[in-house]
Formats: structure tokens, sequence, C-alpha cells
């Protein structure tokens, strides 16, 4: 990922690390989902910022099992999809 500033790279770290763990989970519940929503618009934050290729396909992947789960991914949807016209992605 780009180089951002030492706390933004350890919360990218913490929160991938959180990912990996929420997709080994088998039961979740809405809390988990409140959390990845919460990651994910942080992401999407960084990502309006600065193009960054691994930050888009975390938030990518972020968002497709956040759909898979049936969870409410539409607001994030719109927003990745509106920042991926804006960098030709």
């Amino acid at each position: 990922m780009k180089d951002f500033t030492k706390e933004v790279d350890e919360e990218l770290n913490k929160i991938k690390s959180d990912f990996s763990s929420l997709k080994k989970l088998k039961r979740l519940n809405s809390q988990h989902e409140d959390k990845l929503i919460t990651d994910i618009t942080g992401l999407l934050g960084l990502y309006q910022l600065a193009y960054d290729e691994d930050l888009r396909i975390l938030i990518y992947k972020m968002i497709d099992f956040g759909d898979s789960k049936l969870w409410a991914m539409q607001g994030s949807k719109y927003l990745f999809n509106k920042l991926n016209k804006k960098y030709n992605k």
C-alpha cells in the first residue's frame, strides 16, 4: 500500500487482521456487520484521498464478503463504484 503515516499503516494492518479473523468465524451477528461497515467506511475515506490498488482490492473483498452474508453493503458499494469511476477503474 502507499506510504501512509505510521499510524494509518498500523490501523490498515489491524483492519486486515480483523477482516481475516472475521472470515474464519462460523457464527456472525449484527455487531460483526457493524464493524465491517465501519472499517469499509474508513477505508473508503482513505481511498478517496488517493488511489491505491491494494486498498481497492481490500475494499472490494470486504464488500464482497458482506454481500455474501446479505449485509447492508449498498452504500459502500455505491461510493466504491463512484470512486472507481473517478480513478477510471
